[in-house]
């Protein structure tokens, strides 16, 4: 599915009430499925097919960006939700085991751009844990990726608001 991230809006939430909206002018979203099959032989032929291990679902985030630190009361930036730092320490895991790391959802709303009734599409990654962040300075950009500790992604269509 190709998401054209100028409608697009990523909403990082805790397991709280909190929430950062990021409308994303320029980036990238990505996130893989994954559905290991494993094929048994009998005798050197192949003979029949059975699932495999579970694999949580990949994600990848690019997106411009204009600070790394909040200042003052401002509201925390990407950043500091994702490493529940600064004005985001107060943040709470969207995890139900409070035990595990902390954890945030990624919601991704891709806005239909007509009036014509098409309902916009909400993506929904829960208990995203970003494992890599590079900032890359000359072109103002974040490029996070992680593990969503679910095996599918939740999608649904919601009217236009």
């Amino acid at each position: 599915m190709k998401v054209d991230l100028k409608n697009a809006t990523i909403t990082l939430k805790d397991g709280g009430s909190e929430s950062l909206e990021i409308k994303v002018g320029e980036g990238n979203i990505t996130f893989t499925e994954h559905l290991a099959r494993k094929y048994e032989l009998d005798k050197g032929l192949l003979d029949t097919v059975r699932d495999d291990d579970q694999a949580p679902v990949d994600v990848s985030l690019e997106f411009s960006w204009e600070w790394i630190k909040s200042a003052g009361g401002d509201p925390p930036t990407p950043v500091e939700a994702l490493k529940k730092i600064g004005a985001a320490s107060g943040w709470v895991s969207s995890s139900s085991d409070q035990c595990e790391p902390y954890c945030l959802d990624v919601e991704i709303l891709n806005n239909a751009d007509c009036d014509d009734g098409t309902e916009n599409e909400l993506i929904l990654l829960p208990d995203f844990r970003y494992e890599e962040l590079a900032y890359d300075l000359s072109a103002g950009q974040i490029a996070v990726s992680g593990k969503c500790n679910v095996t599918d992604a939740v999608v649904t269509r919601v009217p236009q608001s």
